[in-house]
């Protein structure tokens, strides 16, 4: 047991250590955020998983992974959705208390939508103090996920909201610095043009 124990553990640091090198090498938000959905699958076994971004007071899915098995439909209608965090329950819940959420059977939720989710956790993505995101994981058999599950999920959540907040940081410098060049170039031509005059 000790041996089996100490195999996971060192398991668990590889993932860590890899998916820290992996998050922090890049300011792409896009591949910021396909590297936790990547790392998270080492972590546990899950059939679908998402990420959602705050956009004021609600989460708008940024990445997904697993829903395309369901077909079309329901693919797209995940993406499309956007939850307000202020009135959806769970959501609420994960962040106002800034703790992840396991539900162990989502037929007890009297607002679950999905057919095909049996089970989920989602977790806080957390930086300096503030919720900017969550990301969930889910699984199509009731009471598969555990307290160990929500444990394991969570390691990642400091490296992936440090990460996903560079990224964004980054998004906005680049895009403000896009604005200043064509700033700079309108203000460019109107002095050509009036010294021409």
């Amino acid at each position: 047991a000790a041996l089996q124990s100490e195999k996971e553990t060192r398991r668990l640091t590889e993932i860590l250590l890899d998916a820290s090198n992996t998050m922090c090498s890049t300011l792409d938000l896009a591949s910021v955020l396909e590297g936790l959905l990547t790392d998270l699958a080492k972590l546990i076994n899950y059939d679908s998983a998402s990420v959602y971004l705050r956009e004021g007071d609600r989460l708008v899915i940024a990445a997904m992974r697993g829903y395309e098995k369901w077909g079309v439909e329901m693919e797209e209608k995940a993406i499309a959705y956007s939850i307000d965090a202020e009135t959806s329950p769970l959501d609420y819940d994960i962040v106002m208390n800034q703790r992840s959420y396991l539900l162990a059977d989502t037929r007890t939720h009297a607002r679950w939508e999905s057919p095909y989710v049996g089970n989920w956790i989602g977790t806080p993505l957390i930086h300096a103090g503030q919720v900017i995101g969550i990301y969930s994981v889910d699984k199509q058999t009731y009471g598969y996920f555990n307290q160990d599950h929500v444990e394991k999920v969570e390691l990642l959540a400091p490296y992936a909201a440090a990460s996903i907040r560079n990224a964004q940081l980054y998004q906005q410098v680049e895009s403000y610095a896009a604005e200043l060049e064509s700033r700079i170039a309108e203000r460019t031509e109107l002095l050509e043009a009036k010294t021409r005059q």
